[in-house]
């Protein structure tokens, strides 16, 4: 019997960074900087181009977990979209209001979630 309805389910998994639709972008993570974790903020560097946690201004929002100690690695970046301010990853010495405001310069918004 075909052209019958049939019901499926499947499981949702709840993604605790994202707060709107992302976009995203493919790039080298610099070496060096041991295991950057999902939600770090990043920015890239003029010079070489690559991502790195403590160049400013912050434009991105690292996608998957890293391990640099080896060498340069392929990573994905957020570069737009809106993500949740209490799930991120703050550079050393970085206040969550200086990384909002360089973020938002980029279209990317750190929002105050309350859950």
């Amino acid at each position: 019997m075909s052209g019958l309805a049939k019901y499926e389910s499947s499981t949702f998994s709840y993604d605790e960074l994202l707060a709107g639709d992302p976009v995203t972008q493919s790039g080298v993570i610099l070496t060096g900087q041991v295991v950057l974790l999902r939600g770090t903020i990043m920015g890239k560097n003029g010079t070489t181009g690559k991502w790195e946690r403590a160049v400013h201004p912050s434009s991105g929002i690292l996608v998957h977990d890293c391990d640099t100690a080896a060498g340069d690695v392929q990573g994905i970046v957020h570069v737009q979209g809106k993500y949740k301010d209490n799930v991120v990853i703050l550079p050393a010495a970085t206040t969550l209001a200086v990384a909002r405001a360089e973020l938002w310069d980029f279209g990317v918004y750190l929002l105050d979630v309350q859950e």
